[in-house]
Formats: structure tokens, sequence, C-alpha cells
């Protein structure tokens, strides 16, 4: 008998090494995937999507602690074409009237794509909140954390169920804003950077309510949003939601989480562009770990932040630090196993513009030099008003700053160099994302477009190779004129 159980045990060993052995990687599946879609019938759709819950599955349960920052960041892109290519296919039967409109919002539910008319065992709160992704609002947590439908959620022991997820307090929100573009910051990181913002998530309690939030860091400090708002798309674009693998807030933990969270709202942390580890301000990845370690919690180590090839050049404009985390690290950590993805369907074009554009202004800062007689930017108001803005005593920065909707407690901590750059770096960017994006004659329109307009037959996509056309590259440089000009090769 103890032979049998022997040999039962070497067959078990055997067969689940030959299945992990074959076991095809995220890519070939995907490839897969799309091969079937582009072949079944309009009337296959509700029983095919079904199946692709083990794509999603396959997605979810990658280690991305075994993986690079590229490959992490390839594969979030291939999975966010595989969802757009479900949203035009899933929205085609339907115009074409080959499947029933009532399947269309389950279908996109099933994908975790968003719904304006989510599925009815879905409980969710039935109102929103006039917050957006990284700007400031007059919306603050006393405004809405006594409102009862702020708790209207189906719980189940200590987790939400929201569009299909689990979530649980302590979980780590990575994302991308819906701010466009968004990511000048995150992109001066060593490898392509995944994330470019990141939150957490606590559950507040009022009496016998928990009221699911998110903190976060935006432009004028800390802030804490419901969570159905936070994950809508006037938010975010996309997400992935990250857990510790072991069960490490327990109740007490939890509640230390929110009393933490809850005083850290009563307090001035404007947001950090220094880099500096000083808790007085605050970046959004500093304000998980901050979070963490008050909750008794290891934080994520601080790492390189910048890439050396680009550092020297990022010190022309103003002091920073170059040991920092940022968001696609912290999803590489061993501690951390993602859970769960909400995509919000930016379209592919808004996807491939927003890449190309941080190309362009990553690379320039890599490989070009800066010409600093044209730098700082000596006739920028910003620089003038700034000045007045740091100085305690000016009335007329008081002035200054009431004007922008700051006070001098959560105006941004950063040089007036570096302040003045990043606003004129986002206006660059917005007005080349334009370019990009229009449906227009633009160089940078057109290039996309080309690329882009036999994806519906593609079963595969790679945002690295896409951003290094030649033809695409170089009509992101030149929408990007302003900027690259301020450098020689």
């Amino acid at each position: 008998m103890k032979k049998i159980i022997l040999l039962a045990v070497a067959l078990h060993l055997i067969l689940s090494s030959f299945a992990m052995s074959n076991e095809k990687p995220f890519s070939q599946e995907v490839e897969f995937f799309l091969t079937r879609l582009n072949q079944i019938s309009d009337e296959e759709l509700p029983r095919f999507f079904l199946d692709s819950r083990a794509l999603k599955n396959q997605y979810i349960g990658i280690d991305r602690s075994q993986f690079s920052s590229d490959q992490i960041y390839e594969n979030e892109y291939l999975l966010r074409f595989v969802n757009q290519r479900i949203i035009q296919r899933v929205q085609l039967a339907k115009d074409r009237g080959s499947i029933p409109g009532y399947y269309f919002e389950p279908l996109l539910f099933e994908a975790q794509i968003y719904s304006d008319n989510p599925p009815p065992s879905e409980k969710n709160p039935q109102k929103t909140l006039p917050i957006y992704s990284v700007h400031g609002s007059p919306i603050t947590f006393s405004d809405w954390i006594d409102d009862e439908e702020f708790s209207n959620y189906r719980f189940k022991g200590d987790e939400v169920v929201y569009r299909g997820l689990k979530i649980h307090s302590g979980d780590v929100i990575l994302n991308h804003p819906a701010e466009k573009p968004v990511g000048a910051f995150t992109s001066l990181a060593d490898e392509p950077n995944s994330f470019s913002h990141s939150a957490i998530v606590v559950f507040f309690e009022r009496g016998d309510r928990k009221i699911p939030a998110v903190l976060d860091a935006h432009e004028k400090g800390v802030r804490a949003v419901p969570l159905n708002v936070f994950l809508s798309p006037q938010v975010i674009t996309y997400a992935e939601i990250f857990r510790f693998k072991e069960d490490v807030w327990t109740p007490e933990r939890q509640q230390t989480l929110a009393r933490e969270a809850e005083s850290i709202l009563t307090q001035d942390f404007p947001y950090d562009l220094t880099g500096s580890p000083a808790p007085d301000a605050l970046s959004c990845v500093e304000l998980v770990n901050f979070l963490i370690e008050r909750s008794g919690l290891m934080p994520f180590p601080i790492q390189k932040g910048i890439s050396d090839d680009i550092y020297q050049n990022i010190l022309h404009f103003g002091e920073i630090q170059n040991q920092f985390i940022n968001p696609a690290q912290v999803a590489m950590s061993p501690s951390l196993m993602s859970v769960g993805y909400i995509d919000n369907g930016a379209s592919l074009m808004d996807m491939v513009a927003n890449e190309a554009i941080f190309k362009v202004f990553r690379d320039t800062l890599a490989y070009g030099v800066l010409k600093t007689h044209q730098y700082p930017f000596a006739d920028d108001l910003g620089l003038v008003a700034l000045n007045f803005i740091q100085d305690p005593n000016s009335i007329l920065g008081k002035l200054i700053l009431k004007l922008i909707g700051f006070t001098p407690s959560n105006f941004p901590r950063g040089s007036k160099e570096i302040l003045v750059s990043i606003n004129r770096v986002n206006q660059i960017a917005a007005m080349a994302f334009e370019q990009c994006t229009l449906k227009n004659d633009s160089e940078c329109s057109q290039a996309i477009q080309d690329i882009i307009k036999d994806s519906d037959s593609w079963t595969t996509f790679s945002m690295i190779q896409t951003i290094r056309d030649p033809r695409l590259f170089n009509a992101a440089e030149k929408a990007m004129a302003p900027w690259v000009d301020l450098f020689k090769n």
C-alpha cells in the first residue's frame, strides 16, 4: 500500500512538472485567444467570453517579481490591447443586431472592462463626486464620509466585491490616471514603467458601516476618494490591484491603517517632487509606504529612482534625490501578488500617443545635452511667480497661491526650477498629445493611425516595438519640438 501511495505521489509530481513546463507564456495564450476571436461568429461570442476568464486569470496569476519591468510593461499593454479588441467585437455584434443588446454589458463586465450598466447582481453606490485624476477638488473627506451611499457595496466578511473584484483594506492600487497625457516623472525610471501612480485601499468605519476608500497623493496633497469614484473613468484609465502574499492585514492592523489614514487627512502633506525621504511631503508611492510602515509592516525598499543616463541632465533642472521607489518597482515586489485589474477602456490611439510622447521625453534626456544657456526658462512667468510663492513673507505670493487654488502648506515641494520645468513639460506634452490623437492630417496622428489601422486582424501587440517605429518616433519628436529644441545631440 505504501509503495502505491509513493508511486501515486511520484506520478503526480511528474505530471505537475510536465504541465508547468508546457504552460504557455501569456503572449502565446493571447495569440491563440485573438486568433479565435477573429474566427468565431457573433452568435458564439457569449460562450467564447466565458472562456476569456482563463486568459484573465493567467494574467492575474503572473508572478511580477520574476519579471523585468519591460516584461511587465509589455504584458500590461498586451492585455489592454486584448480588451480593446473585445470592446470592438462586442460593439460590432451589437450594432449588427446579431446578439441581443442585453448581452453587451455583461460581456464587458466579464472582461473587467468599464460598464455604465453593470449586472443587477452587482451592488454599488449609485452616487459619484466631482473628483478627478490629479487635480484638486473642493470635495473633502468630511464632505462624503457620512453619506451612507458610499458604504452601499456587497461585503463578504473583510472584503468588498466591486466590479467583480474582491478588494481588501490594505490593497495597493497601481494605476494610470485619466489625465492626458500622464507619466512624465515615472518615465525617468531605468526601464519602461508600467504604472504612473499608486494608491492604497482603506476601509473606514462609522458605527456599523464600512466605507471603502482609496488614499492617494495628488497635486494638492493627500486625499481620500470613495472606492467607486477612484476606480471610475474620471479618475483612472487602468488599474491593477496588488495584495500582500502573506495575510498580514490583521483586524488590528486594518484599524491602525484607518486611524493613521484619517489622521494624515487632517494635516497638510504637500506633493513631494524632491525624492527626499523627509516625512513632511509625500509622493504617491511615499504615501503608500508611509501608511504601510505606520501600520506595523515593512515598507517597500527605497531604490535608485532615475536612470543614470539621464540623472546628470535632470540635475540642471534643480536638485532632486535619486533614491526613491516608483510604482513599477512596487509591482515587482516579491511580497505582493496581483489579484485583479480594472480597465476603463482608453483607446489604443490614446495609449500609443501617450507612450510615444514620453519615449521622446525620456530619450531626449538620455541622449541629448541640455543647452544650459536656454535653461532655466528665464522668460517663464512661472519662475517669477514662484519667487513670490516661496517667500513666506510675500503678500503677493499668498495672493497668487489663492488664485491658483493652493495654500502655503499644500503647495508642491521642490525647487523653483523643478516646479517650473514640470509645468512646462506637461504643457508641451499636452499639446503634443493633442496633435497625436486628433484625427487630422498632423504627421503624428497620421503615423499612429497608419500603425493601428490593421489592428482588427492582429493576434499580438508590442508597445515597445510600436513606439520604436521610426515614423512614429520622428513624428512624436516633431510634436515635442519645444522640448527637443532645448537639447543638442
